[in-house]
Formats: C-alpha cells, structure tokens, sequence
C-alpha cells in the first residue's frame, strides 16, 4: 500500500496475552494496517488478531499510515457534512451522507457503526471533531519531526525498558517514530496483559491530540487525571477488559495497558502507576 503524508505514526496498543493450555503460554497479537489522519485518528483498518509463541510476537506489528487530509478529501467532506446532520438531528440526510461514505470506504471512522445505528432507530451521536477537509497545498512541507527525545525511535526505547520490575520483556517492536514492547506478567502479578508504546509526533500540540483520541475516548470509564513521577497522566479504563494510562512529554505520547486476570480493569491501575515509576 502507498504511503501517504509523514512517517508519524498513531497509538497501536497491540498485543495482548493469554494461556492456550494449561501447560502453553502463548500472546495474542494483532497484525495489518491502520491509516490514520494527520491528528491520529483512524480511517480504516484491517487488522487480525492471531495467538503466537511470545518468542515470535515481535515479528507481528500493526503498520499505521498517516495519510495526508487533502488526499482524502472527497471522504473527508462527506464524513464532516454527515456529522454536522447528526449533530443538527437531520439523521435522513445523516444517514444519506454515511451510505455515500461506505460506498467509497466502509470501514472509513465511525460511519458504518453511525449508519447502522441509525438504521436501527438508535441514538448516535456526532463525533466530537469531525474532520475538515484541506485543499492540497502547492508548497512542499518538511515531514521531519521534532523530536525532543532524538530523531528516531531509538530514543523512544527509554519508555519500553529492557527491565521492568514484575515483567519479564517480549522483543522489542519499532519504527522510524515510534517503539512498543509487550510484557509478561510475573508469577502473582494480578495482570494477564501488559503493554507499553511511545509514539513521536510533530509537535506536543499533536501528541496531546493524539492522547485525547487515542486513550481518552476509547478508555472513558473509571476515569481521573493526576500527577505522577513528574507527569500529567490519565488513566481510564473501555469498562469491560482493559486499563491504560497515559501521558505526554514534549512531542511524544507514552501509553500503558493492562489487563487483569480476573475482576475489574479499574483494578489495574495501581500496576499501571508502579510500572510508570520505572520510567524516566
């Protein structure tokens, strides 16, 4: 597939783990390709979920694409004029502008879920920023980041240490702008899951952006924000399995996701602040 846009590169939480047998542990993995927007926010995605040996996870990866706004503006138009319906209650012409957005993409944002939904006589609601479409510009734009940590992602690696107290480490995964490493759970860690990634962004006004889309909408549940070992961090759970938390530092967004072995993903929390303790 073409790539569009800059390297950067949006969340990919991707790895979690579990017991194939009683005597076999293995790590559910997921592997495709995402395309995002320009603020991380998904476009479309085709993604499988497999289960592997840990040994072999690191060769699974989710390749994300940032795909520049002008190149998908006719989408981008549709989308935007379909949610302003929503918003305005118009759900007929709504529901026109989403059939036109699957004839071109079906897996493009939230369309088919808006789609269905209204089909079904359900409540939707418009999402909080709907793209704006731009027109292509005629003037190069520089795609190199500015990265306070280092120009690739070989200074992302300090968020995915090599040691992690309770975890024992998965093969390291990473590109030019971002790093990601799954975790074992030791014996009497109350996790069953453990994830750690770092994404590098243009600037910090992106990475926050990126943190709002990325973990604040899709972990809403149980939510607070508070400071920690010198961080602004949010933790929030998807209220049925997983706990993230996460945070900022400059131009790059750090994320942490857990699951737990039983009980309430609320319950994850305090592993997830110890584990951010060993972090710079």
């Amino acid at each position: 597939m073409k790539r569009f846009g800059s390297l950067m590169v949006a969340l990919a939480l991707v790895a979690t783990l579990g017991l194939a047998s009683a005597c076999q542990r293995t790590v559910e993995v997921q592997t495709g390709t995402r395309i995002v927007d320009s603020q991380g926010r998904v476009i479309s995605e085709d993604i499988k979920t497999l289960r592997v040996p840990p040994e072999s996870a690191g060769a699974y990866r989710i390749n994300t694409i940032v795909q520049d706004d002008s190149s998908n503006s006719q989408l981008a138009s549709l989308y935007a004029e379909a949610q302003s319906a929503i918003a305005s209650g118009n759900l007929d012409e709504a529901a026109k502008k989403l059939a036109e957005v699957i004839a071109i993409s079906p897996s493009y944002r939230s369309a088919k879920t808006q789609a269905d939904a209204i089909k079904a006589g359900k409540k939707v609601k418009a999402d909080p920023k709907p793209p704006t479409p731009t027109k292509p510009s005629t003037t190069p734009t520089s795609t190199k980041p500015t990265n306070q940590l280092g120009s690739d992602s070989t200074a992302l690696q300090v968020w995915t240490p090599d040691r992690l107290s309770g975890f024992s480490p998965v093969k390291l995964s990473f590109d030019t702008l971002s790093a990601s490493r799954e975790y074992i759970p030791g014996s009497g860690n109350p996790a069953n899951t453990f994830v750690i990634v770092a994404e590098q962004f243009r600037s910090p006004a992106d990475a926050k952006a990126a943190l709002d889309y990325n973990i604040k909408q899709r972990y809403p549940n149980s939510s607070s924000t508070f400071s920690s070992h010198g961080h602004v961090v949010y933790f929030g759970t998807d209220g049925s399995r997983f706990a993230a938390l996460g945070f900022t530092q400059g131009a790059v967004m750090v994320a942490l996701e857990a699951s737990p072995d039983s009980g309430s993903p609320a319950a994850m929390k305090s592993v997830l602040v110890k584990a951010l303790g060993q972090l710079p």
